[in-house]
């Protein structure tokens, strides 16, 4: 129970004042003597006996110390080579990776080119005014398509064919990058790469941590850039918690 002097009392047998009711049950004052002070105010400064009465979880509004949801999908979805061809020189196959430009298309911000990746994004309302912080994990599971003869490297040097990034609002997380390499190989011995189509796998399971993170809105959510024929994104979750 909330420790608590009231302003005024009452005798039994006499009337009663509805403006004195009124202020010893919702009068907002700074010290506890109204009721007002278990809508949100109960703390160490007023509680009764705190310490051998603890606040116990069914007094707690859920949603008042943590909030967490996710999103996923199975179904898939493909990201074809035509929706980045501007990035790359001379609209081949794999000329460098998404990160990079050919001078003649320095005016693009390859950022600008990564697409969201559905299921794999979602927005988060940070209710609390105090600091919080903002825990991510997230899983995916991609293909990529990439015909050898079209890359003109040769099978033991292919390089990266696709990135994955992580964004908070306008922010890129350079530790959350992840890319999809020539030694993940799915096709064993490897293939001529004169006639035959290669695929490129990868396999994501992230976290992340925001620390003191301001009450508001946040766009959280994964991308994808790729320069092989095809990408397919598989699987994919994202799952977040806010602690106040």
């Amino acid at each position: 129970m909330a420790d608590i002097t009231f302003p005024n009392t009452f005798t039994t047998g006499s009337v009663t004042s509805a403006p004195n009711v009124m202020e010893n049950l919702y009068a907002p004052n700074v010290t506890p003597d109204s009721m007002d002070v278990i809508n949100g105010f109960l703390d160490r400064d007023n509680m009764e006996n705190l310490a051998s009465n603890p606040i116990q979880r069914r007094a707690v509004r859920k949603g008042a110390m943590s909030k967490s949801g996710m999103v996923g999908a199975t179904a898939n979805l493909d990201y074809f080579h035509d929706f980045y061809q501007e990035l790359f020189r001379d609209d081949t196959i794999y000329p460098s990776e998404p990160d990079e430009l050919d001078e003649a298309d320095a005016s693009i911000d390859p950022l600008s080119r990564f697409i969201p990746i559905p299921s794999l994004c979602t927005t988060i309302d940070v209710p609390y005014t105090t600091a919080s912080k903002l825990i991510l994990r997230w899983g995916l599971h991609a293909t990529l398509d990439v015909r050898r003869n079209d890359i003109g490297q040769g099978v033991e040097d292919i390089g990266i064919t696709g990135i994955f990034r992580l964004k908070i609002n306008d922010t890129w997380y350079e530790s959350q990058r992840r890319c999809v390499v020539g030694s993940a190989n799915l096709t064993i011995p490897l293939p001529d790469p004169a006639t035959v189509q290669d695929y490129g796998t990868r396999t994501w399971q992230g976290n992340f941590t925001l620390r003191n993170v301001a009450r508001g809105r946040y766009n959280v959510g994964i991308y994808v850039c790729h320069d092989a024929l095809q990408c397919r994104v598989r699987t994919r979750h994202i799952q977040y918690a806010i602690k106040r």
